[in-house]
């Protein structure tokens, strides 16, 4: 079914499954597509009641919990192995069905369906121009893209791979684009394969960029921060509710581990990590027991230095000229750590 400029897969294959009363939940920026097809599910496929979450959704691991009574549609958002793991360990139920994927939570299932940008012809013909010199290119995307990257792989005679998320991107590549909007996903790629040429293609802003001076600004950050860290004698451990980001055993690992290490360290607990939450922590350093990404993309935005969890033995060791990006950046696939 397509939705204004968006393909969305699955919906009729629901029918006799879902609930008739259902939430829609779907990342920001297709917060209109969620309202049309809160609509539709309604005039073609016999749901009594449809609302749309108006949170934003920032992946498959954050999924909310709907009123009683209520299913859940989740558009926009690959589930990767790793993520699942850490759902199953948090106690959520998962069956992949041909291509939807279902999550068993607490009186409610949630429905993760694929939806895709439909590409336009011009802007491929742009992107493609843009890469010259980059034939033959693997290209990476997140789910939405996956036509995108298709048309653009097909042009430059690439392969595309995917789908990827921030947290999960097991790929060495010595060249590789990406395409997908702005360089959150574009950076995971940079980090994985440091040494590599990563060049971003933006349907949305319709710009083909290499990635170099953003990933070396945030490694930056990231060292400065981790230093800063070291001296820290105060850390906040921030666990957040979200099923696919918090671990609490995980947690209360790193907490023992700080305080073994003469640090004063306690746990909050949290649904939405934010850069106002954090900057009113009364800690010297937060380290960030939700997705990792917080802990450099965010760096920017807040007064006190973050950790990932993976992080934390450079803060206990103090060893961070050792620092490998590589090896904290994407989640573990046990989701134990």
């Amino acid at each position: 079914m397509i939705v204004e400029d968006v393909l969305v897969e699955g919906i009729d294959k629901l029918t006799g499954l879902i609930n008739d009363r259902v939430m829609i939940e779907a990342p920001i920026g297709l917060n209109k597509i969620a309202v049309a097809l809160s609509r539709i599910i309604i005039e073609r496929y016999g749901v009594k009641e449809a609302i749309v979450s108006g949170r934003n959704t920032w992946g498959a691991c954050d999924i909310a919990t709907p009123p009683p009574g209520f299913d859940i549609i989740h558009i926009g958002h690959a589930l990767p192995p790793n993520i699942a793991s850490l759902m199953r360990i948090n106690g959520y139920v998962i069956e992949r069905i041909g291509e939807r994927t279902v999550i068993t939570g607490k009186g409610f299932k949630a429905y993760i369906l694929p939806a895709y940008y439909v590409p336009n012809d011009n802007v491929v013909e742009a992107l493609v121009k843009g890469l010259q010199g980059y034939e033959g290119s693997m290209v990476l995307y997140p789910i939405l893209y996956k036509l995108y990257a298709e048309s653009v792989a097909k042009r430059i005679r690439g392969t595309a791979v995917g789908p990827f998320t921030g947290c999960f991107m097991p790929i060495k590549a010595n060249k590789a684009v990406v395409v997908s909007g702005g360089y959150f996903y574009a950076l995971t790629a940079k980090l994985i394969n440091p040494g590599s040429r990563v060049m971003v293609a933006d349907p949305h802003r319709v710009v083909v960029e290499d990635v170099e001076l953003v990933y070396r600004r945030y490694i930056g950050l990231k060292v400065n921060s981790l230093l800063r860290a070291i001296d820290a004698r105060r850390i906040a451990i921030l666990l957040t509710s979200k099923p696919g980001q918090g671990n609490i055993n995980h947690a209360l690992s790193i907490k023992r581990r700080l305080q073994r290490s003469g640090r004063d360290a306690f746990i909050l607990y949290i649904d939405e990590v934010s850069a106002e939450a954090i900057n009113n922590i009364d800690a010297d350093a937060v380290v960030i027991e939700a997705c990792p990404r917080i802990a450099l993309d965010d760096l920017d935005r807040v007064n006190k230095p973050l950790i990932a969890p993976l992080e934390v033995n450079y803060i206990i060791s103090g060893k961070v000229g050792e620092y490998n990006a590589a090896s904290v950046t994407l989640v573990p696939l046990n989701s134990e750590y």
